[in-house]
């Protein structure tokens, strides 16, 4: 996990952690929840489809310096095939 994706996953668990000491405003119950579930979300391991699923658009699509795709990219499912999260290069417009 990178240091920006680091930082996020413990911004979020320090939501929960400040969720348990007791701060329940609505705004920190909605923030919670959400912070819950995305956390869940990335501790999750991916199932064997998706990995299937990320190593076919690894295959497909990865090129590095163009469109590349991280070891821990999202990988969302649908019963037609899945988005796996990537990085596309695009260069600065000319002037």
């Amino acid at each position: 996990m990178d240091t920006a994706k680091h930082n996020l996953y413990e911004s979020l668990k320090a939501i929960l952690n400040a969720r348990s000491s007791g701060s329940q405003s609505p705004t920190m119950r909605k923030a919670a929840a959400l912070a819950e579930k995305t956390v869940k979300k990335v501790d999750a391991p991916r199932s064997k489809r998706q990995t299937k699923l990320f190593f076919a658009a690894k295959d497909q699509w990865h090129k590095d310096g163009e469109c590349e795709i991280d070891d821990d990219a999202v990988v969302s499912t649908s019963k037609d095939g899945a988005y796996v999260q990537a990085w596309v290069w695009v260069d600065n417009p000319s002037r």
